[in-house]
């Protein structure tokens, strides 16, 4: 496979370290958060005498309210909306709709802070989904470990919170690999987190989170380098592939009446789907190869067995590189709908890391530290 020159060096480059607010800033993250009751219009409103143009009239507008702990009457249900875009022209963005007891806050500046606070200036990366729905930031809390020949990983954590409520607040510890930026062995959140003044506290947790953290990172620049020790054909390579991503296969049907059997083959939008995947998977596998393989020079040979003039030299593989081809086809190519320039399409994959669907680069692995 041909590679770019350069290519390397290209995807060897890191994000800048800076504190959590200035990547918040930077990806548009500071925007202000308010909360309006949530109401309906009744059944009796469907009447088109309560409406004019055809437009509902809002005045009808009806909203429960619930006793809160403190015996107040509160609304029931809340809108969270983004209104800071209504200056622009544009209106405001519901970003989630919540119960009375839903905790108030009215930016992410709080989880910046809280990033901030634990470890200053460590923050590598923030993403905003979905205008404000989610947030995710990224920090890297130990030194970066080089497998060999610039093959290099580092310990992370990831900040998660979200507005619409698919999110909790909370801390998860992932490793990612600079080639590639594959997120590896992303765990599950260490802990839910929530704001304190208690210094004390935070301090115990951010002890907890580098121990936790760097427990992980050593099992995980353990296992990388026992892989990376094993050769790994492309035969083994297809064999993985067949394991993990198994071709669609025929069904047979009976016929009910004559009784006479027929095979009906996978439906053409099957196929397709694992062609797509497996496509993916081997031009990663090529590039894994081509950029980290160990190369391997041999003469050349005709039909006949007899040594030619030339000479041919080849990239052998590893385990780590075959981990690595289905785990980065599969978040960067396979998750993003097979469209990964989309920035949707990136951030669907991404959450989808986060969140730890990534069945084929857990099976892979399984079957590559299996023997």
């Amino acid at each position: 496979m041909i590679m770019n020159e350069g290519f390397k060096d290209r995807v060897l480059k890191q994000g800048i370290k800076k504190s959590a607010n200035e990547h918040l800033s930077d990806a548009d993250g500071i925007f202000l958060v308010k909360y309006r009751p949530a109401g309906f219009l009744p059944s009796y409103t469907d009447h088109e005498n309560f409406g004019m143009s055809g437009l509902p009239d809002m005045s009808y507008v009806e909203t429960p309210t619930v006793k809160n702990r403190h015996g107040d009457y509160v609304s029931a249900y809340k809108f969270a909306v983004r209104e800071d875009l209504g200056s622009g022209g544009e209106k405001p963005i519901v970003l989630g709709l919540h119960g009375h007891g839903y905790a108030e806050e009215n930016s992410y500046t709080f989880l910046a802070d809280m990033a901030d606070e634990m470890f200053p200036d460590s923050t590598t990366n923030c993403t905003i989904f979905d205008k404000g729905q989610r947030c995710m930031i990224v920090q890297e809390i130990g030194d970066p470990v080089d497998l060999g020949g610039g093959d290099i990983i580092r310990p992370n954590i990831a900040w998660t919170a979200s507005f619409n409520g698919t999110w909790s607040t909370g801390v998860f510890d992932f490793s990612s690999r600079v080639f590639c930026s594959n997120m590896l062995n992303m765990g599950k959140a260490l802990f839910k987190v929530r704001r304190t003044e208690n210094h004390r506290t935070m301090l115990e947790e951010r002890c907890e989170i580098v121990q936790t953290t760097m427990e992980r990172f050593e099992k995980l620049t353990t296992m990388a380098r026992v892989l990376k020790d094993s050769e790994y054909t492309d035969m083994q390579f297809y064999g993985l592939m067949a394991q993990i991503l198994p071709e669609p296969e025929s069904i047979t049907v009976e016929d009910q009446v004559t009784g006479v059997h027929t095979i009906v083959p996978p439906h053409h939008q099957a196929q397709r789907h694992h062609e797509e995947r497996s496509m993916a998977v081997l031009d990663a596998w090529g590039k894994e190869k081509q950029a980290w393989g160990v190369e391997e020079t041999f003469q050349n040979e005709d039909g006949d067995g007899n040594l030619q003039d030339n000479f041919i030299t080849v990239k052998r593989g590893n385990r780590w590189l075959a981990y690595n081809a289905v785990q980065g086809a599969e978040q960067h190519y396979i998750n993003a709908g097979y469209k990964p320039r989309r920035i949707k399409n990136q951030h669907r994959a991404l959450t989808k890391a986060v969140e730890g669907k990534t069945r084929l680069a857990d099976k892979a692995l399984a079957l590559l530290t299996k023997g």
